[in-house]
């Protein structure tokens, strides 16, 4: 592979997140992009999985169970914490930077939107790489998403919960309609233990597709994600490491790092597994929060889910253009509590205002590579 020019990849990274977001009404698009390169998805069996909250846990713990029993796994997963390449990975090595830019430099139609391209160089490079079996994480949804173009071997619903409303639906069942698009015909669907939902049952039955409902409860979400993945291994047609799939998790997902609590809690549903948690880990304690989100979201419902784990709050901005300012995070705080609060903006502030005490930082994604940064500022690795 050619060497690549210092600004080669910055140049194609940035035209490709300016491509427009398009909310489809169908997936004709993306049908038109696979069948033109010879439908890449179809190259390799795949899992498809899907839900609110966990997903991206799960399908990290089903890679990793299937790559240490020898295959080669391809996993995608969205949104990064750091860097594109986090989304698009073998056997946990990211895609280089220069196959992202020879594969955006092949698609010249400006109809493409950022999602449809970065699933496309995903499914290609899993077929040019010839990977055993590709994981894959639902982006937004389910039927109208980019991934839903696949016919996997094994669909998953980890959780249904009120997120994206804008986009599908203002109800659970609304939702969980969407979701259950996932679900194909005669392929069987593993649901988390906390799914109780009509249209996700009448799909599975419409289609003929086995269910199986997980049953373990926990206050600790990665035990349910453990639970999902049990299953799901014990159905697919691959061997598995469970004991190493179980102990595989994300960055960023009630993550210790030193005094620091990390979680991309991001939607009331994630906030209130969040706060139980924090209470079955930590008794009757309160914390400091350092929490900074999108304003797309239920800001109220969010904060409302925690305020009695709060000690102090520290609202700080993620930079972003979909980004809530601090004077939102602030309004929406007012209306739900009244515990002790600051403006920070910034992620070194807020991280120098608190306490040498257990502190958590939430909320969007897009907070969480400079959380990092700072927190290994203030206790570097040996």
């Amino acid at each position: 592979m050619r060497s690549l020019k210092s600004t080669e990849y910055e140049t194609a990274i940035g035209s490709l997140f300016n491509r427009l977001s398009t909310r489809r009404q169908d997936l004709t698009v993306m049908e038109r992009l696979m069948a033109s390169w010879g439908n890449p998805e179809r190259a390799f069996p795949s899992v498809h999985i899907g839900g609110t909250n966990g997903k991206g846990s799960v399908s990290r713990k089903l890679a990793t169970a299937l790559e240490n029993a020898g295959y080669r796994v391809g996993l995608y997963i969205s949104p990064h914490i750091a860097e594109f390449e986090e989304r698009i990975t073998i056997n946990g090595e990211k895609i280089p930077k220069q196959q992202v830019v020879d594969y955006y430099a092949q698609i010249d139609d400006p109809e493409f939107n950022f999602f449809e391209c970065a699933t496309w160089m995903c499914f290609q490079y899993f077929k040019e790489k010839q990977v055993d079996i590709g994981i894959i994480e639902v982006g937004l949804g389910g039927t109208l998403d980019s991934t839903n173009v696949l016919k996997p071997v094994l669909s998953i619903i980890t959780s249904i919960g009120l997120d994206h409303t804008e986009y599908l639906g203002d109800t659970l069942d609304k939702i969980a309609a969407q979701k259950a698009g996932i679900i194909k015909p005669h392929t069987p669907v593993v649901l988390g233990p906390r799914i109780h939902s009509a249209p996700i049952y009448e799909r599975a039955k419409a289609v003929h597709a086995p269910l199986i409902q997980v049953t373990h409860r926990s206050p600790l979400y990665e035990e349910e994600n453990n639970a999902v993945v049990v299953e799901a291994l014990k159905i697919l047609p691959f061997r598995s490491d469970v004991e190493a799939g179980l102990a595989a998790g994300l960055p960023c997902r009630f993550e210790r790092r030193g005094r620091f609590i990390l979680d991309v809690a991001h939607n009331a549903e994630g906030f209130s597994r969040l706060k139980e948690a924090l209470q079955y880990t930590f008794p009757n304690q309160t914390f400091h929060f350092i929490i900074g989100m999108s304003r797309r979201k239920d800001l109220k419902g969010c904060l409302q889910a925690i305020e009695e784990k709060i000690a102090h709050v520290h609202f700080v901005e993620s930079g972003r253009a979909d980004g809530a300012t601090v004077f939102d995070l602030e309004k929406a705080f007012q209306a739900v509590s009244r515990r002790p609060y600051s403006l920070d903006q910034k992620m070194d502030i807020a991280i120098e205002k608190t306490p040498k005490e257990i502190t958590v930082i939430c909320g969007s994604f897009y907070i969480m590579a400079g959380a990092i940064m700072h927190i290994e500022r203030e206790s570097p690795t040996p």
